[in-house]
């Protein structure tokens, strides 16, 4: 321990074990000791390759909440970053299997579970999981999607931009916008998705005027 100016002091820590929690002790000469934890982390892609993996082994499922599917975030993720083909098309599989069960894919909307007990939330977040999917290989399916689940959001946000009782949490808005970063990329190619984006712009910078106007139907 080298000491820098009176009352402070600075150390070395080179852990020979590798990764994990280690507890460092520092006692002073009339017996105070002070105590420290210092956590030694593994490479951070170490922890979405477990993830993946995860999400496979406890099996995500569909449900009226999205926190019984939302591991799938991390394969679809892992996917645009450590790429690994068999596992990759695990994590499809699931995906494809919870969409079809919880989603009308034609109308891009809800479906199988009563509107009271299905939050908007869910369809937001499924929306951002799916721009992630796009990404990772730009399969215009998932782009499709997602940017249809994202109409879906802003077709029940409400005159005052009001996301189903769920904005002040910002969830619902942060996968609109991960919906757009998507469109953006593709839009130079096709009108649809810059119309698009400029929709779930105002709906999301909260210069929302209901694009389903008083004499449209939605």
């Amino acid at each position: 321990m080298i000491s820098k100016k009176p009352g402070e002091y600075e150390a070395t820590l080179l852990p020979q074990t590798g990764p994990g929690l280690y507890k460092l002790t520092a006692t002073q000469s009339d017996g105070h000791v002070s105590e420290a934890s210092v956590s030694v982390r593994h490479p951070w892609s170490w922890y979405m390759i477990q993830a993946r993996k995860e999400s496979l082994v406890n099996k995500q499922y569909a449900s009226s909440h999205l926190e019984q599917w939302l591991g799938l975030e991390a394969g679809v993720l892992a996917r645009l970053y450590l790429p690994d083909a068999q596992v990759d098309a695990q994590t499809d599989a699931r995906l494809k299997e919870i969409l079809s069960l919880q989603w009308d894919l034609a109308a891009k909307k809800p479906s199988g579970i009563p509107m009271e007990v299905r939050y908007l939330i869910s369809t937001t977040q499924m929306a951002g999981l799916l721009a992630y999917r796009y990404l990772a290989d730009r399969d215009p399916y998932w782009i499709d999607l997602a940017s249809g689940f994202a109409d879906y959001a802003v077709s029940r946000q409400s005159a005052d931009g009001n996301y189903d009782n769920y904005t002040v949490i910002t969830y619902p808005v942060k996968s609109v916008m991960t919906v757009m970063a998507a469109e953006k990329m593709v839009a130079p190619k096709e009108t649809r998705y810059k119309v698009a984006y400029n929709r779930h712009y105002d709906s999301a910078s909260g210069r929302w005027i209901s694009w389903c106007g008083p004499k449209t139907i939605c």
